[in-house]
């Protein structure tokens, strides 16, 4: 018979930030895990994770090192359950969406009906939002956060707790002010897309898809990334004032892509330093996030040819720019391989060209042959 658990971290509600951790133990041995980090006061679910086969050995270790004894106390499954779906609700409702992970972590409490539960949960605090940021906020997803609290509550109708990287409170003016820095902008549109179920475009993806929509020959409007990015049917919006934030969002990414692509084609020098790839080293620790962010990028690209295909009308096929296409081809299609193996024998065939290069050249082709 499956077995349920469930534990919370002692005074949670002290904090507003519950963590909670559930498992769910079939007859089998093996053992489901989710660990959810809750902000009950504002944000819904901050970060989720899931382990789907779990020794019950292995469980328990896990168990002592996401909550140790002394900093967990037991909790009604359906409880825990009930709990974090009235966190998300509460922050869907002010146009927040849950972790990415949620989906996945919710499974561990598949069989366990929240309506068992004879508690009542209240959300916010001194019935409004608070939002107090963590050490991992960066000032540009503060910035956002509180924008969308606005837009939902008004000035007044929420309260905040923030603080910088340098330990000094959030200045919310300030950031209001920097409303048109590009990299304001740009973590923004990252933060809002990280959030987005995994079957859409991330960041790096939509970033070379815009690229490729302004180098395109034929004028492709920046709505059409919206079918893209959620399909005909669209987007199942909390509000009309998310919508119009992510469009803001958008058109100022737009922009900002805009002047990156203006400024590499008209500007002569070295193209590692003056290029259209919106991704760059110094963002990446690891050379593989570096390597998959640049193959994401390459997929967006490509994704753009291959959508408006009849906007491109001959410059898909130009001699002179096929070095160009094969660049942009071999990176996009790494996704598509399959083992080490193929990984090794791929490579062998790396273009001399880097991706800066032949989107550098693309673009300056492309740009002065247009009307």
């Amino acid at each position: 018979m499956t077995r349920y658990e469930a534990y919370i971290k002692k005074d949670w509600q002290e904090s507003g930030q519950a963590y909670v951790v559930a498992a769910r133990l079939r007859d089998d041995g093996r053992v489901q895990l989710g660990a959810l980090l809750l902000d009950c006061w504002c944000l819904g679910v901050r970060d989720a994770a899931f382990v789907d086969d779990y020794s019950e050995a292995e469980y328990r270790d896990a168990l002592q090192n996401h909550l140790p004894d002394d900093l967990r106390q037991p909790i009604h499954p359906a409880c825990a359950k009930k709990l974090v779906e009235g966190a998300v609700e509460y922050a869907q409702q002010l146009g927040f969406a849950p972790h990415r992970d949620y989906r996945k972590a919710r499974r561990v409490f598949s069989g366990v009906e929240a309506s068992a539960c004879p508690e009542t949960f209240t959300y916010g605090k001194d019935g409004k939002p608070l939002f107090v940021s963590s050490e991992d906020d960066r000032p540009e997803r503060i910035k956002r956060v509180l924008s969308m609290l606005e837009a939902h509550c008004g000035k007044d109708g929420y309260h905040y707790i923030c603080r910088a990287e340098e330990g000094e409170l959030f200045d919310e003016e300030a950031a209001a002010a920097d409303g048109n820095d590009p990299h304001v902008t740009r973590q923004a549109l990252f933060d809002w897309l990280e959030d987005e179920p995994d079957d859409v475009p991330h960041f790096y993806e939509v970033s070379g898809l815009i690229t490729a929509m302004q180098l395109c020959p034929q004028v492709i409007m920046p709505t059409k990334i919206l079918e893209v990015l959620w399909g005909p049917k669209g987007r199942n919006w909390n509000s009309t004032e998310d919508m119009k934030f992510f469009l803001n969002l958008l058109m100022d990414y737009w922009n900002a892509i805009s002047d990156v692509v203006m400024y590499s084609t008209t500007n002569s020098g070295n193209t590692e330093d003056q290029h259209p790839v919106d991704v760059w080293e110094k963002d990446f620790d690891d050379d593989l996030d570096l390597i998959a962010a640049r193959i994401e990028w390459a997929i967006g690209f490509k994704r753009a040819t291959e959508i408006w295909r009849h906007a491109w009308g001959n410059a898909l096929t130009r001699p002179d720019l096929a070095p160009e296409w094969a660049v942009i081809a071999w990176w996009a299609d790494f996704k598509k391989l399959r083992s080490e193996e193929e990984v090794v024998a791929y490579t062998k065939n790396m273009p001399s060209r880097t991706l800066n290069h032949a989107v550098t050249a693309l673009a300056r082709a492309l740009r002065t042959s247009k009307p």
